[in-house]
């Protein structure tokens, strides 16, 4: 059940806030085609994040999933006693975030979150930070809306994974080379990465925002991708020599206003 009293205290009152309801009108064909998209971009990581966060003792706080996708991450907190709130640009998104009635679907920008000052206990942003072309916005949001001794956990692509450099550098460099010789793209995938950290330097970024950090998790991804019969073996020989960049993601928490372990 949604915990509406609690929200109605959190939520800021900002002119175009959209709450999401399952609407009757609303194109079924659309949504199964949303889902689709949704279970394959989150499955490949989905198990990896429920081991992280299951030890955390979130249950009876407020938290939100920023950029939410399908929800799946924000549900399982929600099952598991967290108060969730699903956030995401995309209307369809949040609509079958919210389809299993546990969470609150808010539809709106990570760069101007409608939420209070100090008014959260955690932040979930997984996966999103990367796309996002202004993301220091998003982290001095993040910043206010947390409470002091509050909790963010956040995900980045590892910038010495092999299949990150062979997806976000490689593959884009052969389209270049294609549009050059014949004129056309080939079919390479192209995941809106704009941006690139490194681990102390995104770490120094988010001290900035009054963060301290207090873990970082090292995952290796399972690749489900139509190019993964040829990224997975590149990846492979490239980590026989290279054995760091076998990991894909690093997950850190931090805590607002701590000193760091």
């Amino acid at each position: 059940m949604i915990r509406q009293c609690f929200w109605d205290k959190v939520l800021k009152e900002v002119w175009g806030l959209r709450l999401i309801e399952l609407w009757d009108t609303t194109d079924i064909r659309k949504i199964e085609h949303e889902e689709k998209h949704i279970v394959v971009t989150e499955e490949g990581y989905a198990r990896a994040l429920k081991r992280f966060l299951d030890g955390e003792g979130l249950a009876g706080l407020g938290g939100l999933d920023i950029g939410c996708g399908g929800g799946l991450m924000s549900n399982y907190l929600a099952g598991r006693g967290a108060i969730m709130a699903s956030m995401d640009l995309s209307f369809f998104s949040v609509k079958y975030a919210v389809g299993e009635g546990r969470v609150l679907g808010v539809q709106g920008n990570a760069e101007f979150l409608p939420f209070r000052d100090r008014s959260l206990d955690f932040c979930l942003c997984t996966d999103v930070i990367e796309h996002v072309v202004e993301y220091d916005r998003v982290l001095l949001e993040i910043g206010r809306v947390i409470k002091d001794g509050g909790c963010l956990y956040i995900s980045i692509p590892y910038d010495r994974s092999a299949k990150n450099i062979i997806m976000d550098i490689v593959f884009p460099m052969v389209k270049g080379v294609f549009m050059k010789v014949i004129g056309r793209s080939p079919p390479t995938p192209s995941r809106g990465h704009m941006h690139v950290f490194g681990k102390r330097e995104f770490i120094e970024r988010l001290g900035g925002e009054g963060f301290s950090l207090v873990s970082v998790t090292e995952l290796t991804l399972p690749d489900i991708s139509r190019n993964r019969f040829i990224v997975i073996p590149a990846a492979f020989l490239v980590g026989l020599v290279f054995k760091s960049s076998r990991i894909d993601q690093l997950i850190f928490k931090f805590e607002r206003g701590h000193k760091a372990l």
